[in-house]
């Protein structure tokens, strides 16, 4: 740091009389704003002039009286240039300059004499705003002693006219009382100190316990997960809530799709509790599993579409598969074991709905989205009556079948409780059960325009549903055999095989990323998610073709299939109970 000296006193105060009138001066007590201008067109000249509202205002509040030697200080000033003066927007020079009273007066020219004045760095990247203002900031370290300290400003207007303008006040420095800092920070250092070994003595203990508390509730946690997924996995052993299915009859004599609990109190439920039972209901008679896309808020069916395609399609599979006993009598008995048929069923749609082979032959043919195939004559085509002609959905045409009290109907809306959300939570649970053991899978997806949403319902939108895939690998997990989807009009309607339609395998997997109605809904199916994700990693080298390709593409990024905010780590606890043999038994 320079200190000044008064070689130049003398010199200093010769230059403010020539500069400036001594019955204005801020030296003398004035808090005034002194301006000069510069011509350089006369060797640079430098004269007084009146400041025509241009200022410099020095913050005082930003410097304390008296201040500290040997610290920085900052020093806030503000400066405004009225639009008349046409000033050019930058300011070309802004510091501050600080003189030692017995220097006399102190002007912004002394910057180049040492010896008189010390400056702070020239800032020049100040810029006026709009208005004409700015707010500079200067920081000053000063020795011990009684200044005079000004804020300096030089800005240039259009024509090239330099301008100076200062503005001061008064300030003391005190000498740094460096013992009695010394003192103190010992003081200060040492209550620290003594603070933090207290601190240490009583709190390490509580880090320590806290640590143990938190490293048992971490470990607790992870033990509550794995009971939680090694129960789960377990789920497919047992039904949480029973099997609820309706006779076709029934169903269709009513005419439209009803609640579990209108079902339930006209008596119309047939209710299986076990898993063992719900086998045994899938041999001796014929469930169908019904997947469909509600189409209305709270009333699945608004105007019976889907009750309409699902009857037809029933019917299409008991009119149009069934010609003749002929095939169960020639199906050995190995065979008929293998494909869950009692050997005393004489069932004309039985005999031709369990003869797997001509099935899967049928099924597989070449011709994507082809009709399933009419299987007496071995043609492809639409399920139609004899005639060729497609059959009418219209109600009026529809007859009783001897068939129909052998077949039963899972739907959602009448097999689930609608009312209660703990009892619709645990049929969900079941859901693997309800839709694995079912002797056929159908998934109803005729186009329906829903003219309050504005929004057409088909294939498309039912693949986007969270609970349509929910039900599809439910299903898939167990076979991917015996599941059509229904397709088209009221009146023009077919059944695919569903092998012909790709994009189902693509997507059924993929339900936290599906759309929900509710989203509060996810959180009730991870656990469901967990148990199908669980027995699908079991299987996973016995899957079919179709199922390899959805589970190589779900393995290779699992956090987007089953996010982290729902599942943690539960996905990964399923897949170590597995290898471990936690569950070996399956439906």
């Amino acid at each position: 740091m320079l200190r000044p000296n008064t070689r130049r006193a003398g010199l200093v105060v010769a230059i403010a009389a020539g500069l400036l009138p001594a019955t204005i001066a801020y030296d003398l007590g004035q808090d005034t704003t002194l301006c000069w201008r510069t011509t350089v067109s006369v060797s640079g000249s430098t004269e007084r002039e009146n400041c025509n509202g241009a200022e410099v205002v020095i913050d005082k509040g930003s410097l304390s009286n008296p201040l500290k030697e040997q610290r920085e200080h900052d020093v806030q000033y503000e400066v405004h240039i009225p639009h008349a003066l046409k000033a050019r927007p930058g300011l070309t020079h802004c510091n501050v300059h600080s003189c030692f009273r017995r220097v006399g007066f102190c002007t912004p020219f002394v910057e180049h004499s040492p010896d008189l004045a010390i400056h702070s760095p020239q800032l020049d990247h100040i810029v006026l705003n709009g208005s004409g203002y700015a707010k500079v900031k200067s920081t000053i370290s000063l020795d011990s002693g009684e200044y005079t300290i000004i804020a300096h400003v030089s800005w240039l207007d259009l024509n090239g006219v330099k301008h100076d303008m200062a503005r001061a006040t008064i300030r003391d420095v005190e000498p740094a009382n460096n013992l009695a800092v010394v003192y103190g920070l010992s003081i200060v250092g040492g209550v620290v100190a003594l603070v933090c070994l207290l601190a240490s003595c009583c709190g390490l203990r509580w880090v320590m316990n806290r640590h143990k508390e938190l490293v048992a509730i971490k470990e607790k946690n992870k033990t509550d997960r794995r009971k939680r997924v090694a129960r789960v996995l377990q789920q497919n052993q047992n039904l949480a809530y029973p099997m609820c299915l309706i006779s076709y009859s029934d169903f269709k004599a009513i005419g439209k799709l009803i609640t579990h609990e209108e079902a339930r109190e006209r008596g119309l439920l047939r209710v299986i509790d076990t898993v063992e039972s719900v086998r045994e209901a899938a041999k001796t008679g014929y469930v169908i599993f019904i997947s469909h896309q509600w189409i209305g808020q709270d009333e699945p069916d608004f105007d019976m579409q889907h009750f309409h395609c699902i009857c037809s399609s029933i019917e299409a599979l008991q009119n149009d598969f069934v010609k003749s006993d002929k095939l169960i009598a020639d199906t050995d008995e190995d065979t008929r074991e293998s494909l869950q048929v009692l050997p005393n069923v004489t069932s004309q749609w039985t005999s031709r709905m369990e003869h797997k082979d001509s099935v899967l032959a049928s099924w597989a043919a070449p011709e994507a989205g082809t009709m399933l195939t009419a299987f007496l004559n071995g043609k492809t085509g639409s399920l139609s009556s004899q005639n060729g002609q497609r059959r009418s959905l219209d109600k009026s045409t529809r007859t009783r079948n001897s068939k129909d009290d052998e077949t039963w109907v899972w739907i959602d809306y009448t097999s689930v409780p609608q009312r209660l959300s703990t009892l619709k939570l645990l049929s969900i649970q079941s859901l693997p059960i309800y839709a694995g053991l079912s002797t056929y899978f159908l998934i109803v997806t005729p186009p329906v325009e829903n003219y309050d949403i504005g929004q057409t319902f088909d294939l498309r939108t039912y693949l986007h549903r969270g609970w349509c895939r929910l039900e599809c690998w439910a299903r898939f997990l167990q076979s991917t055999d015996r599941v059509f989807v229904a397709v088209g009009s009221e009146r023009n309607f077919c059944l695919k095989d569903v092998h012909h339609e790709a994009s189902i395998f693509r997507t059924f997997m993929a339900v936290f990323t599906a759309d929900f109605n509710d989203v509060q809904d996810k959180k009730q199916l991870v656990d469901t998610v967990v148990t199908l994700y669980g027995h699908m990693f079991h299987r996973r080298f016995s899957l079919d073709k179709h199922m390899q390709a959805s589970w190589k593409r779900v393995h290779a990024d699992k956090h987007k299939f089953f996010p982290r905010s729902y599942f943690h780590d539960l996905i990964e606890i399923a897949e170590e109970l597995v290898e471990g043999g936690a569950f070996l038994s399956s439906t």
